[in-house]
Formats: structure tokens, C-alpha cells, sequence
């Protein structure tokens, strides 16, 4: 999805805009679907909502950051969502241990 916003607002696709709009979609709705399903287990095992909200908020940063630097060569979004990941699953398993 991110790549598609590059994408979009730099004008160029990688194969045809529409094909590029139907994967982005489809992803789109699969990251949704999983953000659901785990505010869904958060709230069923009573655990923090901070890493959840860690990942959030590490999406809309690589969001604006796709937009903002969509010239740039280097594209630091991927390394922004890992390190979001890993620490808030880290996190996870602290709050779970405890």
C-alpha cells in the first residue's frame, strides 16, 4: 500500500495503474483485517494497548514519510515498520509474561 502512495503521487507504476490500485486495495484490506484481529485479542487477553498503538502509529509515519519523500532513492518506511514490529512484540511478550 505504501508503495502505491509513492507510486500515485510520484505518477509512475510499476505495471499499470489499475493493477497497481487493485493490489494496493487488496493489501489494504488484509493489514485492516489483521489490525482487527488483533485489537480483538488485546482485548480478549487484557494486555497493553501501547505497542498496538506503536504500530500505528509507525504506519502513518511511513505514510507521510512515502509522501513527503517520494523522489528520495532510499526508502526507509520497510525499516520503520520492522522496528515497530519487533518492538512491540517484544513488548507483547512482556505484557503476556507478566
Amino acid at each position: 500500500m505504501l508503495l502505491f502512495v509513492k507510486e500515485l503521487v510520484g505518477n509512475h507504476y510499476l505495471i499499470n495503474y489499475y493493477i497497481d490500485l487493485l493490489v494496493a486495495v487488496i493489501m489494504l484490506v488484509i493489514s485492516v483485517k489483521q489490525l482487527l484481529n488483533q485489537r480483538q485479542l488485546i482485548k480478549r487477553y487484557q494486555v497493553s494497548f501501547q505497542p498496538f498503538i506503536i504500530e500505528i502509529v509507525s504506519i502513518v509515519i511511513s505514510l507521510l514519510i512515502s509522501i513527503l519523500f517520494y523522489n528520495s532513492p532510499f526508502d526507509i518506511t520497510f525499516v520503520i515498520l520492522v522496528v515497530a514490529f519487533f518492538t512491540s512484540k517484544k513488548m507483547y511478550s512482556k505484557s503476556l509474561s507478566n
